[in-house]
């Protein structure tokens, strides 16, 4: 859970914050891509890049962070 929030709160900073630019969707295709093929792992596919973002957006100012960075 702590890496799908880190993630989701770099993509959200990489993308200017939580209003995306027009760019921010091929910035996650991009993201996507190079982890999967650096790190071999299939789980940094698009769609879960996409729901690690709105992990982050949704949790953002609750508990889970004190959770998080326990």
């Amino acid at each position: 859970m702590a890496n799908y929030y880190n993630v989701g709160r770099l993509i959200t900073e990489a993308q200017g914050g939580l209003i995306r630019a027009k760019y921010g969707e091929n910035l996650i295709k991009e993201y996507s891509t190079k982890l999967t093929i650096d790190l071999n792992d299939k789980k940094y596919s698009y769609r879960n890049l996409m729901n690690m973002r709105k992990f982050y957006i949704l949790f953002r100012n609750e508990k889970v962070y004190a959770f998080v960075h326990n």
